[in-house]
């Protein structure tokens, strides 16, 4: 399964979405699937991704990262497919030597720094700018074919119950309740959260190993 969906969305809220040309708007002119790609987006930048890629598997080329002595360099966007093409120090690096080792559902490439390095960078302690450069392609897919990092479930579903909770708050907040932050109706009383409030979808997309936010 791929990402959700405006069936998805209105399959969980009960609020209809067959208007427009493609059949994905609410009779009031909203939008669902626009709805659903800024829900991914949040998402992604709650989670620190780079807001061009998101979450969604991309080619990245030379991505630089600083040397400071360690073995491990994690990617900007994790997971990693395939093998990456690594160079230190303008010097490429063989993964079938073992000169770096590659976890790509971890999101790091592991350097063998037991290695012969160039003379420039061996033994060196202090930190070297932009001395690493990896390519590769990284983030989730759910295509058919070739090697891909599945979308996980639990990320479909906090972004989907994002859309949700943004397209109910416009029906019934909005447009039923005309933007009241409290309503009775007979013996029931409802209060609407403050817009910001998901502190449970926030705590979910924190934990998940999509996350690159130090929190």
């Amino acid at each position: 399964m791929a990402w959700p969906t405006a069936t998805d969305v209105a399959a969980r809220t009960g609020i209809a979405c067959s208007s427009g040309d493609a059949g994905d708007e609410t009779s009031y002119g909203v939008n669902v699937t626009t709805l659903l790609t800024e829900a991914r987006a949040y998402a992604a930048e709650v989670c620190g991704r780079d807001p061009d890629c998101g979450f969604d598997e991309t080619d990245i080329t030379s991505e630089l990262h600083d040397y400071d002595g360690t073995a491990l360099v994690y990617v900007h966007h994790p997971p990693i497919i395939g093998t990456p093409t690594v160079e230190l120090n303008d010097t490429t690096l063989s993964a079938t030597n073992e000169d770096f080792y590659t976890y790509g559902d971890r999101g790091y490439v592991r350097l063998a720094l037991g290695r012969e390095w160039p003379l420039e960078v061996r033994g060196l302690t202090v930190d070297i700018p932009q001395a690493i450069e990896i390519t590769y392609t990284g983030g989730y897919s759910d295509a058919s074919s070739g090697t891909h990092e599945a979308i996980p479930t639990e990320l479909k579903n906090i972004v989907l119950d994002i859309a949700c909770r943004w397209l109910m708050k416009i029906d019934e907040r909005y447009r039923q309740m005309k933007n009241a932050t409290k309503v009775t109706v007979g013996e029931v009383t409802a209060a609407f959260p403050a817009d910001e409030e998901m502190p449970d979808l926030l705590a979910r997309l924190q934990r998940g190993r999509w996350n690159l936010r130090v929190w």
